[in-house]
C-alpha cells in the first residue's frame, strides 16, 4: 500500500451549457510516493465526466492511465 503524489502539469474542465454536465482531463507528473510507492516516477491521466444531479451533487465517470519509468 502507498500514495503516489505530484503536481498537475495540464488539464481542464468545460462544462455545458446547463451546468449539468462537466468533462474533466488531467495531467499529472508523478515524483514519488509512500511506503511500497516510495521512489515511483512517471505520469498519470485522467479522463473522465462528472455529471450533477438537482440537488448539485457530482458523480464521476472515468479512466485513470498511469505510466511508470
Amino acid at each position: 500500500m502507498g500514495v503516489l503524489y505530484g503536481n498537475v502539469a495540464a488539464g481542464g474542465v468545460t462544462c455545458d451549457k446547463a451546468g449539468t454536465t462537466a468533462n474533466v482531463e488531467l495531467k499529472m507528473i508523478i515524483t514519488g510516493g509512500t511506503q511500497s510507492k516510495f521512489g515511483i516516477r512517471g505520469m498519470a491521466a485522467l479522463y473522465g465526466t462528472v455529471n450533477y444531479d438537482e440537488k448539485g451533487v457530482g458523480t464521476f465517470n472515468g479512466t485513470m492511465y498511469f505510466e511508470f519509468q
